[in-house]
């Protein structure tokens, strides 16, 4: 393990080691606080290539493609815009692999020096596996959510676990003993697919994954929804009904998982497991039978973090548009009016009430 680490620390060179300081101090510093809703340069950008999917995954609100996705010079431009910030991008959507020029796409970031993460549901990794590995992607997670059985019955797909494996073994192949890119398999925790957690880990840690991710539900409490809305309409005049896809209307703990986890840390196969969000001990049930109770008060992610839509759109979240990078150049929209304002009331008003279980209220610890 600290073999990997330390070959990830030469793979970002001294530059990027002092990115990512700078940024782990940036996130422990009351940034929220600086005046006028300015923020420092981005860090990290998730780019939607397509809403479109070839799986129906039932916890997954994205369905079906309603926004005509970019040319890649589109993309590249915006690449250009922020190469001298640094900032990592992250491909996803929808399902990455389907857009047609995705390895094209990744080639053009990665001449401009940028790190790169490819999430994917693995049905074309196999066959992408080698472009990958030689086009220098640095990070590429995989989605299983159990064995085979409960993994394509979430999925929605007969046979998609076996295509996913079979793409992990492919990447991994051709990677080779460079160690990278750093392989990741990602597994949405529900209470149907906890007998397979333990199984399931010690495959990921056989094939050579480096990193296993847990990753609790993220979700809107059905009692929140109504008054999300108002309050998304009254602060900031959008409708946020895109969110609808979000309310759970069962959440319920997973019982046993703390010390589930527990013993998969214990076995030491080698392959690290992380949960995300990582919570505190008292956390662990109050995350599901207290979704109305806020375990983060500030969000900081808004400072850091942006979305970008596959026809330009730049959002923070909430379905709040703050500009459109064909439109105008990404510094513009980053510390532009539209933004300023979105800051200033996340800090003057609060959180929402759906984002109380939303991944950005947690990403930046």
């Amino acid at each position: 393990m600290r073999a990997r680490r330390l070959r990830g620390l030469r793979r970002l060179g001294a530059g990027g080691v002092a990115r990512e300081i700078l940024h782990r101090v940036w996130t422990r510093l009351p940034v929220r606080l600086l005046p006028g809703g300015w923020a420092p340069p981005v860090y990290s950008l998730a780019w939607w290539l397509t809403e479109r999917c070839n799986l129906a995954c039932s916890m997954c609100w994205v369905h079906g493609e309603r926004r005509t996705p970019m040319a890649p010079e589109h993309w590249l431009r915006l690449a250009d815009q922020v190469r001298r910030w640094k900032p990592r991008i992250t491909f996803t959507g929808g399902e990455p692999s389907l857009y047609p020029q995705a390895l094209e796409l990744a080639e053009g970031v990665k001449a401009r020096g940028l790190y790169l993460s490819f999430n994917t549901n693995g049905l074309r990794l196999s066959e992408m596996a080698p472009a990958l590995v030689r086009i220098g992607v640095d990070d590429v997670s995989v989605s299983l959510d159990g064995m085979a059985g409960a993994h394509d019955t979430v999925r929605g797909r007969p046979g998609s676990w076996a295509r996913a494996v079979e793409g992990l073994r492919a990447l991994l192949g051709a990677r080779g003993g460079r160690g990278w890119p750093i392989v990741r398999v990602t597994t949405v925790l529900a209470a149907g697919t906890v007998e397979d957690l333990e199984p399931l880990h010690r495959l990921v840690a056989e094939l050579g994954v480096d990193c296993h991710t847990l990753q609790h539900r993220w979700f809107v409490a059905p009692s929140l929804w109504q008054s999300h809305r108002q309050q998304a309409e009254r602060r900031l005049g959008i409708d946020s009904s895109d969110m609808l896809g979000l309310v759970w209307d069962d959440p319920a703990p997973i019982p046993g998982l703390r010390r589930l986890v527990d013993r998969l840390r214990g076995l030491g196969l080698g392959t690290r497991l992380e949960l995300s969000p990582e919570l505190r001990a008292p956390e662990w049930d109050l995350y599901y039978l207290a979704p109305e109770r806020a375990l983060r008060e500030a969000c900081t992610s808004r400072w850091h973090r942006m979305t970008i839509l596959p026809d330009g759109q730049a959002t923070p979240c909430l379905g709040f548009v703050s500009g459109s990078v064909r439109e105008e150049p990404f510094a513009r929209i980053w510390n532009g009016a539209r933004m300023r304002r979105f800051r200033r009331d996340l800090v003057g008003n609060g959180i929402f009430p759906g984002c109380l279980r939303c991944c950005g209220l947690f990403s930046d610890r």
